[in-house]
Parts: C-alpha cells; sequence; structure tokens
C-alpha cells in the first residue's frame, strides 16, 4: 500500500512594526487593514505600541521582543536630537531592524500625504500636530481607525507614496 505524504504547511514569514505611540499605531492598523492582502508573501504583520521616549529605547525595546519575527520595523519621529537617531540608526543596522522615520513627525507625514503642496518637514512637531488637529481628525479621535479610513483611502496612499519616500517604504513593508 503506498505511504501517504503528509501536506506539507506553509509557514507565514511574520513581521513587526513597533511604533512610537498611540497615533502612529492606528495610522500603520489602518495602513495594514488596506494593504494586508497585497502582501506577495502572505506575511503576518503585527503592530504594537510602544511608550514613545527616545529613537534609541524605542530600537532597544524593539529588538527586544522575541517572538521571532523574520522581520521588524520602527515607526518613529525624526525630531529628537542627532545623538539619539544616530544611536537607533546604529543599533537597528546591528540587528536588522528596519526604521521608518517621519520628518519631523507623524504629523507632517499626513499633513504632507492630504496636502502636497506644503513642505511640512521643516515645521516643527506642535505646528504639525496642532494643524492637522484642526484640519482633519481632532485630538480626541485620532485613536480611532474610522477617521483615517476616509481620509487615507487606498488611491490616496498610492498618489501619496510616489511623492513621499518614508510612506512608500512603510508601504513596500507591509507588501513584502
Amino acid at each position: 500500500m503506498p505511504s501517504r505524504t503528509a501536506a506539507q504547511r506553509q509557514v507565514r514569514p511574520t513581521a513587526l512594526i513597533y511604533c512610537e505611540g498611540a497615533h502612529d499605531i492606528t495610522f500603520v492598523r489602518h495602513v495594514l487593514n488596506l494593504y494586508r492582502l497585497r502582501s506577495a508573501m502572505g506575511a503576518s504583520i503585527t503592530p504594537r505600541q510602544g511608550r514613545g521616549g527616545s529613537p534609541d529605547g524605542l530600537v532597544r525595546t524593539a529588538i527586544g521582543i522575541s517572538q521571532g519575527y523574520d522581520r521588524k520595523m520602527v515607526k518613529l519621529d525624526h525630531d529628537r536630537d542627532a545623538a539619539e537617531i544616530e544611536e537607533a540608526i546604529r543599533l537597528a543596522a546591528n540587528d536588522n531592524v528596519i526604521l521608518n522615520f517621519s520628518y519631523p513627525c507623524l504629523d507632517a507625514l499626513l499633513l504632507s500625504i492630504l496636502d502636497p503642496g506644503t513642505n511640512h518637514s521643516n515645521w516643527s512637531s506642535s505646528r504639525c500636530k496642532s494643524r492637522f488637529e484642526s484640519e482633519y481628525i481632532p485630538e480626541r479621535r485620532r485613536t480611532f481607525i474610522q477617521p483615517y479610513g476616509s481620509l487615507f483611502t487606498l488611491e490616496v496612499l498610492e498618489e501619496a507614496r510616489i511623492r513621499i519616500p518614508e510612506l512608500d517604504d512603510l508601504l513596500k513593508f507591509v507588501e513584502a
């Protein structure tokens, strides 16, 4: 009698996106909802929220998460001390962690997506946050995913990724 071969189980690659704070993870969750099905490898991507802090501290925490992820990305702001950012870059390079900076902050990235005619990268983080929350999503709704859906549609993000390298890098990580 011929032996049966066991069906091979396909293991999906895993990835972690470690986010600086609550607003970052809400945006990332929205992106995952839109792009998860576009993943070439069918990757299982886990977003996790950090507690803010220095860029190097965020990278250290992400490195210490030991669930055996195949890939790790840290989504963080670039509005901190240059020495902290340099240390974050060094740590990430040593542990094969991808850094995804927003210049200077997440709110600047979101504004750049929605308002392509203005360079928000030279604005202060507080100015970006104030403008985003007054014109688009008020602070009290920033951690709800629904408002992001009406503003950041697939079409809007696809157009913006051509102009904004850090958005394109985030989307490529999700699609890989």
